[in-house]
């Protein structure tokens, strides 16, 4: 169902990187992307872009 779709696609483990201009200024990771992307918006953490990385919850940490 689209719920389902909708629900594996949100909670998809990621690594994540925060961009200001070409420097990396911070890494993360999560299973709730949106919503922590959202979080450091609020936080007034100063970036312009981002990028991320699928993964799986095993491979979260490695790749951090």
């Amino acid at each position: 169902s689209i719920y389902l779709f909708i629900a594996l696609y949100h909670f998809k483990p990621r690594v994540y990187f925060l961009f200001d201009g070409d420097e990396i200024v911070y890494v993360g990771s999560t299973t709730q992307f949106e919503s922590r992307i959202l979080s450091h918006q609020r936080s007034k953490k100063v970036f312009d872009k981002f990028s991320y990385i699928d993964c799986s919850l095993e491979e979260m940490e490695f790749i951090e």
